[in-house]
This record gives C-alpha cells, structure tokens and sequence, in this order.
C-alpha cells in the first residue's frame, strides 16, 4: 500500500522533511515494481534508495550534532541498523537478478523477498521516520524551518 505525505508528518525542518517525501517515493516506487514483478526495476530503485537513504542520514546526523539532539548518538545506531538490513536486501536482490540473466526463475521466493522487503520498508518509514524523526521536532522549531 502506497505511503503518501501529509503535513503532520512534517518534523520542522525543509531540508529533512523534502528527504523524507523523497524516500516514501522511492518506497512507493519498489512497491510498484514488485507488484509487476520488475526486478530489473526494483533493483535500479533498490540501489537508489540505499544511496539516497545513506545521504539523507549523514544529513541528519549533522542536523542532530547542530542542534545537541541528546539521543544523536541511539538515532545513528538505529541507522546503521537501517543501512545493514537494506544491505542484505541489496545482495538477494542481486542474487535473484543473477539468476534471471542465466534464465533461472524463483517466483515463489522471489515473492517472499518482496513481501519481507516491503515490511522492512514501511516498517522503518512508519517507525522510524514518524516516530524516531519526529523526536527532534520540539528542538527543530527553535530554529528556522530552513536550517541545515
């Protein structure tokens, strides 16, 4: 099920709250390849997701250290735990994309790995973004919604 954005997600800040709009697209964007079953697909938003996932949390742990957020440090291990799940997605994925180019088809698991991956998805888009994310709020609204 696709997620779409709403301004009560908003945790104060453009540059954090634009990355967050960002990734729910690039969830909404796997979601819909898996559902046609475009693993070619999923794999080239796959990868820019991690990309892009790895980007957004430097920036936000940046924006954590400039405003003394006093969990930075918790925040930045539940990213690194983020990045070490979407790395292991990224080998399966590999796997089964290997196995298509030799011609090999694994319908089944294949399905089952979606099905995980997009748990995994929604689960840290839901979790941490609107729950861990939106504990820095009260400190970013000291500052201009546009600070970096």
């Amino acid at each position: 099920m696709p997620i779409f954005w709403r301004d009560q997600m908003s945790i104060q800040n453009d540059l954090l709250d634009q990355d967050h709009r960002y990734l729910f697209c690039l969830v909404n964007s796997i979601e819909l390849s898996l559902k046609h079953a475009d693993l070619a697909a999923t794999v080239l938003v796959f990868k820019q997701l991690m990309d892009y996932s790895v980007l957004h949390f430097t920036r936000e742990e940046k924006v954590q250290i400039k405003i003394k957020y006093p969990a930075k440090d918790l925040h930045r291990g539940r990213h690194e735990e983020i990045i070490k799940s979407l790395s292991r997605f990224h080998t399966e994925l590999g796997f089964y994309e290997r196995r298509r180019e030799e011609g090999l088809f694994f319908t089944e698991a294949e399905d089952a790995m979606g099905e995980r991956l997009l748990k995994l998805l929604h689960d840290w888009i839901v979790e941490h973004v609107l729950t861990e994310d939106r504990k820095m709020e009260p400190l970013l609204k000291q500052f201009p919604k546009s600070f970096q």
